[in-house]
């Protein structure tokens, strides 16, 4: 049988049409969440002398599916937050059983595909260890990488003792991936500088571990996307724009190709490699005086930017490495 690759990502994704169009008719088979919504079947077997996966009438084993582009996106749960989920369970589905229903749906799939002796991008347990951010902080300065001062406590003196330390120039962000994500405009809280009023509140509030960071003075911010063997590189020229700390929130800033310092492409590759990933989304600061700062690396981090504003090649490079045998 032909080969054939696996996207397991959502169908309305814009980054999927970009893969796709790179990929040979008749050598995808594309999963998206609303798989079985849609009235498509999923078996697995269990035989005693082999393990027997099927999607609709197609027998998925190592001789058909080579490699996987796995992206699991998000989704709403029941108390209205965005949070990681690779499928979604028919809207029949009594509400008291839906969450069940879904982690029911989620271990049959994903379980049954990772019974296979594939490649992936990326495989869904390593992406999912790779979001926690504190490891990636320790992970970075033990690979060379310069990281920023940070203090993580419940205990709001320890907050307030960090913040006199760096004279005030703290900033706070999410810990998680999700866990902040705004429930009705579904974008990420924004990163932002703590003032003194905000020590104040911070002592009335739920006692949950909170971040403070210091603030990194920056010349550009750069986004590094890792594909494989391939590094893409962009200078996002952030201070250009009207949200200097978080340019998630200014894309009319200018995004430029750059040349990656080769110990600190060094330093991404070994990451990589401790983090089991074939992709990931790397977030640096480059400080006035050349010096970078390591932020965060995501796992499952957006590439359409990149490629629209940059002109790096990133879906031709994933759809390359999904091809290869």
């Amino acid at each position: 049988m032909t080969e054939v690759r696996l996207l397991f990502i959502a169908d309305d994704n814009t980054e999927t049409r970009r893969i796709k169009k790179h990929l040979p008719v008749g050598s995808y088979l594309h999963v998206s969440p609303l798989w079985l919504e849609q009235g498509n079947s999923f078996c697995w077997r269990e035989t005693g002398t082999e393990s027997v996966l099927e999607f609709n009438e197609l027998r998925i084993d190592a001789d058909v599916i080579r490699s996987v582009y796995y992206s699991p996106g998000a989704r709403l749960n029941r108390s209205g937050l965005l949070e990681q989920g690779p499928l979604k369970v028919s809207g029949l589905l009594d509400e008291t059983y839906a969450e069940f229903g879904l982690e029911e749906t989620a271990g049959a799939v994903v379980g049954g595909l990772l019974t296979l002796p594939v490649r992936w991008m990326n495989h869904p347990l390593h992406g999912r260890n790779a979001e926690y951010k504190l490891p990636q902080l320790a992970l970075a300065r033990a690979s060379g990488l310069r990281v920023p001062r940070t203090c993580v406590s419940s205990d709001p003196e320890r907050l307030r003792a960090f913040w006199v330390e760096n004279d005030g120039r703290v900033i706070t962000k999410n810990v998680s991936s999700y866990s902040g994500w705004k429930i009705a405009e579904r974008i990420p809280a924004i990163t932002r500088q703590v003032h003194l009023h905000d020590l104040d509140g911070l002592a009335l509030a739920p006692r949950i571990p909170t971040l403070f960071q210091e603030m990194i003075p920056a010349r550009v911010d750069l986004r590094v996307t890792l594909v494989g063997d391939e590094v893409y590189a962009a200078a996002i020229h952030s201070q250009q724009g009207t949200s200097t700390l978080d340019w998630r929130f200014d894309y009319t800033v200018p995004m430029t190709r750059f040349t990656l310092d080769e110990s600190v492409e060094r330093a991404l590759r070994s990451m990589m490699r401790e983090l089991g990933l074939t992709y990931g989304a790397a977030d640096f600061r480059v400080t006035p005086e050349g010096e970078y700062v390591f932020l965060e690396i995501n796992s499952a981090g957006i590439f359409e930017f990149v490629e629209e504003l940059a002109g790096h090649p990133i879906s031709s490079a994933i759809a390359d490495w999904l091809l290869r045998t």
